[in-house]
């Protein structure tokens, strides 16, 4: 970080203060972690990352899957749109195993008992939306054969908030 510092600093940038060289210096610690955990991971699986900032709903003739409704039991509709952060895949014998990767920045964490509760089910509905979307320009990008199944293979949270990592101010 302070290379990087430093280079802006002789490129005339706005990086003049010490509080700016402090948020760099506390995001690259909050980085490199990360980094070194996707690497660990992609290297013991068959999974790819495949999407990064994936709408779900877009539209019909977008590299996107379909949005998904839902009808409660009162008649009301619930469309299910949004962005999933990262999305997973595997391919084998014509089917696309999917995973939903979610970066969780916050203090919350997920429980299983939040399912059972009903509660933060939103990347299993966006895994949801993948698996049953029926919008063929998604279906060919994502790599399905054409008598191959999109396959939930699970969700993923992943957390990035290192809030116990700090930065010596000198």
């Amino acid at each position: 970080a302070g290379a990087y510092v430093n280079a802006l600093r002789e490129g005339g940038s706005f990086i003049e203060t010490k509080r700016a060289e402090i948020m760099i210096e506390r995001l690259t610690k909050s980085t490199l972690p990360i980094v070194r955990g996707l690497c660990q991971e992609f290297s013991a699986c068959d999974f790819v990352p495949t999407y990064f900032e994936l709408g779900i709903g877009k539209g019909e003739n977008e590299i996107s899957p379909s949005a998904v409704t839902y009808q409660t039991e009162s008649g009301r509709k619930i469309r299910i749109a949004g962005i999933i952060d990262r999305v997973d895949t595997f391919k084998k014998d014509g089917d696309v195993y999917v995973r939903v990767v979610d970066y969780k920045t916050g203090q919350k964490d997920f429980s299983p008992s939040d399912l059972e509760n009903g509660e933060n089910l939103q990347m299993f509905l966006y895994l949801k939306a993948i698996c049953d979307t029926e919008n063929q320009p998604f279906r060919d990008d994502i790599g399905l054969a054409p008598n191959g199944r999109l396959i939930p293979a699970g969700v993923i949270y992943v957390k990035t908030d290192l809030s116990d990592s700090t930065v010596n101010e000198a």
